[in-house]
């Protein structure tokens, strides 16, 4: 009896590992270690691949559905988001 029960649970634990691969494969996600659990992030992570971003919001909350206006969106906030701003000094040398 305890050897059977040792066998299922080396045959479960061989079956989660598999559905482990599966997932992380599933993913994408190629700098996974071998031996790496499956989790809720993988899972996650491969239902984030399969959705696709139907709107997106600008800075003033005005929603754009279609892509010219989405890309026009995105443009616009990686523009702000790397133009050069001035910085005080003092400021910048209390978070140092």
């Amino acid at each position: 009896m305890r050897e059977a029960m040792q066998e299922v649970k080396a045959q479960l634990g061989s079956w989660y590992q598999e559905e482990a691969r599966k997932e992380i494969f599933q993913a994408r996600a190629p700098w996974v270690e071998e031996g790496e659990e499956q989790s809720a992030y993988f899972s996650k992570l491969k239902k984030s691949k399969e959705e696709v971003m139907m709107c997106l919001n600008n800075e003033e909350g005005v929603e754009h559905w279609l892509k010219d206006g989405m890309l026009a969106t995105a443009a616009a906030f990686y523009w702000d988001l790397y133009t050069e701003k001035s910085v005080d000094p003092e400021g910048m040398q209390l978070c140092l």
